[in-house]
């Protein structure tokens, strides 16, 4: 995804590991540590590259899958510790 920026440019400038820098280029969000810092990330990453970092991080909310995370929906009435047990 980067246009003519290495990595390794990318990298130095924002001290992100060059293995969430390629997560991110491949979509590979499960690889990302989780949390701010994955949209802190895609954000500096977006600004290097100049591209519009609010797209990637639409990207990355669509496509984010959290399998060790339950689905609870918000109607159920049930706490959300509930959905664990």
């Amino acid at each position: 995804m980067s246009v003519g920026i290495s990595l390794d440019s990318i990298c130095e400038k924002t001290k992100i590991s060059r293995y969430f820098l390629e997560a991110i280029e491949e979509g590979a969000y499960e690889r990302l540590p989780g949390g701010v810092f994955d949209i802190n990330y895609i954000r500096q990453y977006s600004e290097q590259i100049g591209y519009a970092p609010e797209l990637l991080l639409a990207h990355y909310r669509l496509n984010r899958q959290r399998p060790d995370a339950p689905a609870v929906e918000a109607q159920s009435g049930r706490s959300w510790w509930r959905a664990f047990l």
